[in-house]
């Protein structure tokens, strides 16, 4: 039996799903699709391994790790790339990314705001001093509600992250403290001093 590798998802994968696939296939590795809310059904001990990185939308599940934790109690011996614990860590970036500060790595310069703060975006860029800024909740993947923020002399522009392709940006038209207070009424806010450099060499996760 070939060495195959169980992909969980959520319904939408990541764009380059097909592309893993068929470079794991170059090397003898079958891979599969399998739906986390319907995998009640899935022999486990037919997988090699099981991945949980096209888990797309993971943010907008409340019971995202509850159902990862019933999953990996099932797995029996089969392993899973990242346990529960590692997955439960690098679901908030408010957490994690503070904690790497904390132990001495260096990170993009970060300001945090918790949910229900009531702070203004000129509040926010009179106290980091950043004039092109980056604004997302700190639960979030593939650029959900996340803004890049630009502070002119005539007043402020506020881009909208395209949701398929990270950092490809386009304007759109409404009112920011409107946008601003609506992303702090359900969630914690990071904002990110704007690195230029992702426009021209992109990102490493």
């Amino acid at each position: 039996m070939k060495p195959s590798i169980g992909f969980l998802f959520l319904g939408k994968t990541h764009t380059e799903y097909f592309d893993v696939s068929l470079c794991l296939s170059k090397y003898g590795l079958e891979s599969h699709l399998i739906d986390l809310n319907n995998s009640d059904h899935i022999k486990w001990d037919g997988y090699s391994l099981i991945n949980v990185r096209e888990c797309r939308g993971y943010h907008l599940d409340p019971d995202f790790l509850h159902k990862v934790e019933i999953l990996e109690n099932g797995l029996g011996s089969t392993p899973i790339t990242n346990s529960l614990a590692i997955i439960r860590a690098a679901t908030d970036k408010g957490k994690y990314l503070q904690e790497l500060e904390q132990d001495g790595v260096d990170i993009i310069p970060s300001f945090w705001l918790k949910r229900g703060a009531t702070v203004t975006l000129e509040d926010v860029i009179r106290e980091t001093g950043w004039h092109d800024l980056v604004v997302k909740p700190t639960i979030s993947s593939q650029c959900w509600n996340t803004y890049r923020v630009v502070k002119h002399a005539s007043g402020m522009e506020i881009i909208r992250a395209e949701n398929q392709i990270p950092f490809v940006l386009k304007n759109v038209a409404f009112e920011h403290h409107q946008v601003f207070a609506e992303l702090l009424k359900s969630n914690d806010v990071c904002f990110q001093k704007f690195m230029p450099e992702i426009l021209s060499r992109g990102e490493l996760s």
